[in-house]
């Protein structure tokens, strides 16, 4: 029972994948602001869960949220959350570092 529950999970997951790569820019666009709308209220009246969510669906799109995000998490005990937070931080570490040592290369 419990290998079938798995696998509907996973069936319907990788579903949700193929639909949200054929959305168009636009409809993604879309998409992402209804999640922003009922989200981050959510996250700043202290829902860890939401606030991790942020900081992930930030991560790519906009660093200075994801870690505001991440450290609301935190702030709370959020283990994971402080996982991601070092980890997210290292990686912008590395890439601030790389973007200096191209910029002092031009020179």
């Amino acid at each position: 029972m419990k290998k079938m529950i798995l696998m509907l999970v996973l069936v319907a997951m990788a579903m949700a994948t193929v639909a949200n790569a054929r959305m168009t820019k636009e409809e993604k666009e879309e998409s992402d602001k209804a999640y922003i709308a009922t989200t981050v209220p959510q996250a700043e009246k202290g829902d860890v869960d939401k606030q991790f969510n942020l900081g992930m669906f930030y991560e790519l799109k906009d660093p200075a949220k994801a870690r505001f995000y991440y450290e609301m998490a935190v702030a709370q005990g959020d283990r994971r959350a402080a996982k991601y937070l070092n980890s997210f931080n290292a990686i912008q570490d590395t890439i601030d570092r790389v973007q200096k040592q191209q910029k002092e290369a031009k020179k």
